[in-house]
This record gives C-alpha cells, sequence and structure tokens, in this order.
C-alpha cells in the first residue's frame, strides 16, 4: 500500500525529485535513530522502525513513477522530434491486418533534423509509435525488425469523441504517443533488420500456432476463439462473438489470464509429479515449471493479468525449490510490489486491477461463502464451490466493472457455470492439438473435437447474450461513488465475517453517501 500511495501521490501531485529525496532521507535518518537505541527502549519507539520501513517504501513508488514517466527521460521522442524531422523506426511486431490497413507498433530510434551539413545530424531517441499502413501502397518485406525510413510527420493520438473510452490515455499508460497513416512515398525500408533473437523466436512459435489452428479447426470463428483463448491473439476473434463474452461476464476466458496459467501450472505439476520420486530429478520439476510457465506468458503478450500469475507461481515455484511454503496473500501482495516497480503504470491496468481483485476476492471471501451452505452430496457440493468460486472473484471486480464498462452480466453465475469447465477442456484439447501437429490424421480428428466444443461454448454465450435481461447497461459510476462502494463491501464483510455492529453502521453510511455523489456527479 505504500508503493501505491507513492505511485499515486507522483501521478497527481507530480512533486520533484527532491522531495522523494527528502522522504527517502528522513525514513533512513528514523530506522537509523531505532537501530542505535538500547534494547530498554525499543520496545517504547517500536513504530519509528515500520514508519520508517514505510516512508522509504512509499518515496520508492514516487521515484519509480517519475523514472517511468517518458517526458522525464532525456533521449525520449518527445523531447527532440519536431514536424518535418526524418525519423529512423523498427518494427516491433509482425504486420497485423485490419480492415483498410496494416498497423504495426514501432520504435523510433533516430531523429533527423534539419541542419547546415550531413555529419552528426542524427540525435538517437526512443519512443513507441503505431504505424497504419495502407493496404494498396504496401512495401513487400516489411517483417518483425525492418527498419524504416519516417518521411511523415507523426500525429498526437487522440480520443475518439463518440467512444467514452480514453484512448489517449491508455496508449500514454504504454509508453505509446504518437501515430502516423503512411503511403508507399511517406517511407523507405532499409536494407538491414534489428530483431532481437528471443522475440523473433517467440513470433515463430505463435505463426506456428496460428498456422496449426487454421488448418486443423474448421471454421474461422473457431480457430479465432482457439487462438485468443491459448494465446491471446485476438485479430481473428468476430467482434460481435467477444462482445457477447463480455456482456454474459466470461471474457476472462479469451482474455488471457491467471486462470489460462493456473491450468497450465496444474498440467505440468500433474505430469511432473513421476519425476518427484527421483531425489536426484526432483529438483528440475519446478524449474521447468518455472522455465514453462515464463514461456506460455511471453508467447501471450505478457500482458499484466498473465504477469501477475507468472510472477505469484514464481515465488510459489521459490518456496518449493527451498522446501517452503508460502502464504497466499503475501505471494499475491509480492508479485503486485515487483511488477508496480517493473512498470508502475500497471496500476492504471484494467487487466491489472481486476486481475488482483478477482483473486484477492477468492482468497478472502471463498471460505466464507463455502462454509456458510453445507451440502452432503459431493456433487451438489463441488457445484455449489465452483459457483462459490465465481461469486468471490465478483465481490470485489464488480465496481471496477461498473467503473470502466457501465454495465453488469447478470447472468455470469449462470454463464461461468458452464463456460469455465467447457474451456477447459477446450485449452487442453488446443494443447494436445499442437503436440500432435505432425501426425496429420490425429490432428484432423482433435482439430474436429475441439471445434465442436467451440461451437457449443460459441453457442451457450450468443444465445445467453440473447436474453432481454442478461446485462444491465447505461450504469455510470463515478470515482468517489466506486470508492464508497468498496467501502461498502468492506464494512458488510467486516459485519457478516467477525460479527461487529459497526461494520453495519458504516454500511448504512456508504450507501446513504452512494446517491449524494451521483446527485453532485448531475449537478457538477
Amino acid at each position: 500500500m505504500a508503493l501505491i500511495t507513492g505511485i499515486i501521490i507522483q501521478d497527481i501531485i507530480h512533486p520533484t525529485w527532491m522531495i522523494a529525496g527528502l522522504l527517502a532521507a528522513t525514513g533512513a535518518c528514523l530506522f537509523l535513530f531505532y537501530q542505535l537505541l538500547p534494547v530498554t527502549k525499543k520496545f517504547r519507539f517500536r513504530k519509528a522502525a515500520g514508519i520508517a520501513v514505510h516512508l522509504l517504501i512509499l518515496s520508492a513508488g514516487m521515484t519509480s513513477f517519475y523514472l517511468h514517466e517518458w517526458q522525464n527521460r532525456p533521449n525520449w521522442l518527445g523531447n527532440h522530434y519536431h514536424p518535418g524531422d526524418t525519423l529512423i523506426a523498427v518494427l516491433q511486431e509482425p504486420l497485423v491486418e485490419k480492415r483498410r490497413s496494416f498497423k504495426a507498433l514501432t520504435t523510433i530510434t533516430h531523429v533527423q533534423q534539419p541542419g547546415a551539413g550531413k555529419v552528426n545530424r542524427w540525435k538517437k531517441v526512443q519512443g513507441d509509435v503505431l504505424l497504419y499502413f495502407k493496404k494498396e501502397d504496401l512495401h513487400h518485406g516489411l517483417v518483425y525488425g525492418s527498419q524504416l525510413l519516417l518521411y511523415k510527420t507523426l500525429q498526437p493520438i487522440t480520443n475518439d469523441a463518440r467512444a467514452g473510452f480514453d484512448y489517449r490515455k491508455y496508449c500514454a499508460s504504454q509508453g505509446i504517443h504518437y501515430q502516423a497513416f503512411l503511403s508507399s512515398h511517406d517511407y523507405e525500408l532499409l536494407n538491414n533488420t534489428l530483431a532481437e533473437p528471443v522475440t523473433n523466436m517467440l513470433f515463430r512459435v505463435r505463426d506456428f500456432v496460428i498456422h496449426t489452428f487454421r488448418t486443423y479447426i474448421n471454421g474461422h470463428t473457431e480457430a479465432g476463439v482457439a487462438e485468443a483463448l491459448l494465446i491471446g491473439y485476438r485479430n481473428d476473434l468476430d467482434k460481435e462473438l467477444m462482445q457477447s463474452y463480455s456482456n454474459t461476464g466470461v471474457v476472462h476466458i479469451i482474455a488471457i489470464s491467471g486462470m489460462h496459467l493456473g491450468m497450465i501450472y496444474g498440467l505440468l505439476v500433474f505430469l511432473l509429479k513421476p519425476l518427484r520420486a527421483v531425489p536426484a530429478i526432483g529438483r528440475i520439476a519446478p524449474l521447468l515449471v518455472f522455465c514453462t510457465l515464463w514461456g506460455f506468458s511471453l508467447l501471450a503478450g505478457a500482458g499484466a493479468s498473465i504477469l501477475r500469475s507468472a510472477v505469484t507461481f514464481s515465488f510459489i515455484l521459490v518456496g518449493d525449490l527451498m522446501g517452503k511454503k508460502g502464504h497466499s496473500l503475501n505471494s499475491l501482495a509480492a508479485s503486485a510490489f515487483c511488477l508496480l516497480v517493473y512498470n508502475p503504470f500497471f496500476l492504471w491496468d484494467i487487466g491489472f486491477q481486476l486481475s488482483y481483485s478477482a483473486v484477492l476476492g477468492i482468497l478472502l471471501f471463498l471460505q466464507p461463502l463455502y462454509k456458510s451452505i453445507h451440502f452432503e452430496n459431493k456433487l451438489l457440493d463441488q457445484l455449489w464451490k465452483l459457483h462459490a468460486i465465481t461469486l468471490a472473484a465478483q465481490i470485489l471486480t464488480f465496481p471496477l466493472l461498473l467503473y470502466h464498462f457501465h454495465q453488469f452480466p447478470t447472468l455470469f453465475l449462470f454463464s461461468n457455470f458452464f463456460a469455465v469447465p467447457l474451456s477447459g477442456l477446450i485449452l487442453y484439447g488446443c494443447l494436445f492439438l499442437l503436440l500432435v501437429a505432425p501426425l496429420p490424421v490425429l490432428a484432423s480428428c482433435t482439430g474436429k473435437i475441439i471445434c465442436w466444443l467451440i461451437f457449443q461454448l460459441n453457442t451457450l454465450i450468443t444465445r445467453t447474450d440473447n436474453i432481454p435481461f442478461a446485462v444491465i447497461h447505461n450504469l455510470d459510476p463515478g470515482l468517489w461513488q466506486t470508492i464508497v462502494l468498496y467501502g461498502c463491501i468492506a464494512a458488510l464483510a467486516w459485519w457478516l465475517m467477525h460479527r461487529k455492529p459497526q461494520g453495519l453502521l458504516w454500511a448504512m453510511v456508504c450507501l446513504v453517501l452512494l446517491p449524494l455523489f451521483r446527485l453532485l456527479s448531475l449537478v457538477l
């Protein structure tokens, strides 16, 4: 929480780096003062050590955000670029086909500003740009790592007035501030390429997966779902079908998340279990699981939600190698800490927020929910546990769904009850298809089974979406209403789980504040 507080303070107030330094120095002095105290007085001043550590971490959050802000980097593109400058760009991904163009994320490496001579005019810079190439004017040979000489003036990314989504802010959090729409005369393809070997290998593996699915899974829609479900490739996914997944509350199935990594983790643990019987080889099993999980995370695009799972599982595996068992909440908090130190902009990533809120909800509320109803029948007990997991995940994600997407799926329990197990079968089937891809007959049979399963899943989702009350639209809580809603949830949980009457009182206060904040938002 101290790290998050430091990030938010830096984002809102934008103090100079000297403030963070002053806080860090204060924390260090306070901690040194505590360490130099005699043992007889340390108990009396025991809070000083905690305050010192929190000040140090808060200043670390402020410093991390300051260093990650692009305008504070000396070589950032925006600090050196002027309209009319010639640029050198490197493609960071293969071309993605759109309806009228091809899109690619590129990095600007050099800017050439007009001057009297041609010597020492190139300035080394860094900045990501979205480039759109007209289909009719596309040069052949544009691949990952291609270098381009750009003559077109870059345009700042703006928001669409008709859309409610802040696209400019989203791109800025990814380090993207400019875009350009290119014709054939706006750029020149250079001869040499700059491709990272590891990234190039990941793109080759992704192309193999896509080619395998398109070959053996009949139906463009079904193949698109398989690609999105396994590796997060959404370019072949039907837009209307994706909206149906969102409306029914199961979009997490086709958005690579911790659920996918958890399934793969469970499969790997099961397959490698015989190795643990051999002492000399048993230590290798966690390392194999570690490498496989991170390889899959990178292949799936290394989004914030899947990185959360990868880091959390990494802590579990490290503890396994050390022969120790960690606490789930500690592992979750440690993974969030590491990711926010690596990139503080993850804090505003919707996938990051939903992923951590869902897992935190499961860890906090699953057992109380599950134990609240008891079934003697084992089948009914397992069915209730599945529903309890879905409910626990929704408790803390519910306010975020309203805040970001302004809608709520009313039938999420029904759709998740069938869709989650079915998507698990499809995921394992897709992995098996990749293993048997060199055997055309077996791969063809596997592909037909996967195609049938995906068709059934899509039919279930679309028919559920067609129910009139499947989703409630036009819900638009503001930031303060969302905060008050979380306060209401916390107060109710305090009352129900700990039998504290004060919790019910605070929950009633929050319920009164909700319409008041709504009224203020309408007036102001």
